[in-house]
């Protein structure tokens, strides 16, 4: 089951951002529905 943002129908790149560190890992999902980690900054 893959997943997309419902503001704005995104269902390929996603990131997460965490409060209080210093790393955003930005994702891709796959066709199965899982993620891949694409970069850290």
């Amino acid at each position: 089951m893959k997943i997309s943002c419902p503001y704005c129908a995104n269902d390929t790149d996603f990131y997460e951002v965490a409060e209080g560190v210093t790393i955003t890992t930005f994702y891709v999902q796959n066709e199965d529905g899982s993620f891949s980690a694409v970069s850290d900054d």
